[in-house]
């Protein structure tokens, strides 16, 4: 067993890590490493390997306590600065520094370590925002997820950093929403914002044509079928299948969604029926048969022609055989 105050501490650390790697070499279903930030802040005059690396795997019990505590190299030399490291450097400089004991580390395509302060990387500002916006997703109804995070890579934040606040700039709905994520000190000072978005899924069960639909045909029950639809890829409000009865303006292929802008009511009176015409005087009221030349809704005028006179009128539809001419 070492003896981790007989040593200096990094030699001591490294020993000791080198005796465990030999006692788990024979195990290989036995496994752990070092996976490497992508930025880190370091607050001494050296960057100690626990502000730069997180363990995962099952590491040996007491190993990443020590290892936590190793120096590095120097950080940068003033508070707020901050120095980058390539994949290359990063993997000169674990060598250096860690001896076979870097073959373990997971190492990104870059570092960025900031002197003080505090560094937010993407994955930590999308938590954040995933944080903010879960409870307000749920009262979307249906099945909503976050997807395509746009932020920057990086964000430096100096010593007066206390609490992230996430603005909305949109209306959260399907499609992309914009954010607003603010650095806030403990006096409710601004430190810094940045711009962001983030694409929002947005799945419910929508009303489909079970078969293909004709413009001009009314939609009967066995034509819907309901299924789930990802509104952030849909032009306009979807149908609930609610209301009507309706008849679509323009085509609607099998398993497309109907949208409520492709929906009129179907007409009381239908071109080309036969309707009573109903002239209404002050004194006396006529009907007679006639032809209606265009389709129309209650309270609708259309034009329909006399079957005995051929003689053409604008009239107003009444019901679906009725049609009056004041």
């Amino acid at each position: 067993m070492f003896s981790f105050t007989a040593m200096a501490p990094k030699l001591a650390i490294v020993l000791a890590i080198a005796a465990v790697l030999v006692v788990v070499a024979g195990a290989s279903a036995i496994d752990w490493g070092l996976s490497i930030k992508t930025s880190a802040c370091a607050q001494g005059s050296k960057i100690l390997l626990g502000e730069i690396a997180t363990p995962y795997g099952p590491i040996p019990a007491g190993t990443w306590e020590k290892l936590a505590r190793m120096e590095l190299w120097p950080s940068p030399e003033r508070e707020g600065r901050s120095e980058v490291f390539s994949r290359r450097m990063l993997a000169e400089l674990l060598r250096e520094h860690l001896g076979e004991l870097a073959v373990r580390c997971s190492i990104p395509s870059g570092l960025t370590v900031q002197r003080g302060g505090a560094l937010l990387d993407k994955s930590a500002l999308f938590a954040r925002v995933e944080e903010y916006l879960r409870p307000k997703l749920a009262l979307m109804g249906g099945r909503a997820e976050l997807a395509g995070f746009n932020a920057p890579e990086v964000v430096s934040l100096d010593e007066g950093y206390a609490r992230l606040e996430i603005e909305l700039l949109d209306k959260l709905a399907a499609g992309r929403v914009n954010l607003r994520i603010k650095a806030v000190a403990g006096d409710g000072r601004l430190v810094r914002q940045v711009a962001a978005n983030v694409f929002v899924d947005h799945w419910v069960a929508v009303a489909c044509a079970s078969r293909p639909v004709n413009p001009g045909e009314a939609i009967t029950p066995d034509m819907v079928t309901f299924q789930e639809k990802n509104l952030a890829y849909f032009r306009g409000a979807p149908w609930d299948g609610k209301g009507g009865p309706w008849q679509v303006k323009r085509p609607v292929g099998t398993e497309q969604p109907f949208s409520l802008d492709i929906l009129e009511p179907v007409p009381l009176v239908v071109k080309g029926s036969t309707v009573n015409l109903v002239y209404q005087g002050r004194h006396v009221q006529l009907a007679i048969q006639a032809e209606a030349m265009q389709a129309g809704g209650l309270g609708e005028t259309i034009p329909v022609r006399n079957i005995h006179s051929g003689k053409l009128v604008q009239a107003v539809v009444m019901s679906k055989d009725t049609v009056a001419v004041r």
